[in-house]
């Protein structure tokens, strides 16, 4: 769908074409900060179906006028957001106490309308990367994330600080192993170049916009 939507632009001669994709296509975890010319390594069929369609739309305006300019996102937070967002809220409706307060990470996200501000950035801009990661510049940890859920749903969550490798061995047991990477390990995107060359930079702090998130399934 996204090639015949970037052979209609070619054909019709738009100037510039903006795909969303996702940065997803670097992986669930990367124990370094990463950027536009990190290496992809999409771990599941969701990140590497976002590449294929950046490969894709890619080849479908090679050699054309139209200009193509991806955004990669990490995890947008807003309404109907999916992924560990909604679960967590589900579990901290339970009112019992979470044994994840002793995970020390990083995770990058950007807020809905954050996320928006890029995209008009990437059409307006008189010279766009090719490329761009869209995050606020601050992560969050899980921990974090979990708190900031709690504020939004009126509920005070007790974590527990259980060890982040028995968590991890009891998930891999259960067959949940790349699930807890994702959960438990860093993602912290540097986006630099979102600010240096569209004049970019997230306004929304996450756990703002995760309590207000949270607020809304109240």
């Amino acid at each position: 769908a996204a090639r015949r939507v970037a052979e209609a632009a070619v054909a019709r001669g738009v100037p510039r074409l903006v795909l969303v994709s996702s940065a997803a296509v670097f992986g669930k975890r990367r124990d370094e900060m990463f950027d536009e010319i990190s290496a992809p390594r999409p771990d599941d069929a969701y990140a590497a179906s976002k590449l294929e369609g950046e490969a894709a739309v890619r080849a479908a305006v090679a050699g054309s006028a139209t200009r193509l300019v991806i955004v990669r996102p990490c995890a947008v937070i807003g309404p109907g957001c999916a992924g560990n967002i909604p679960r967590l809220v589900r579990l901290i409706r339970r009112g019992l106490p979470l044994p994840f307060g002793a995970i020390s990470n990083a995770r990058s996200f950007i807020a809905v309308n954050d996320l928006a501000r890029l995209i008009e950035r990437a059409v307006s801009a008189e010279d766009p990367p090719d490329c761009v990661i869209g995050a606020h510049p601050e992560p969050v940890s899980t921990t974090g994330l979990i708190r900031a859920l709690g504020r939004g749903l009126g509920r005070r969550v007790t974590l527990l600080p259980f060890p982040p490798s028995w968590l991890g061995a009891a998930a891999r047991m259960a067959g949940q192993g790349e699930s807890w990477r994702s959960f438990a390990g860093s993602f912290h995107a540097d986006v630099a170049l979102a600010r240096d060359s569209l004049g970019f930079s997230a306004s929304t702090p996450v756990p703002t916009a995760l309590e207000a998130t949270a607020s809304a399934l109240r």
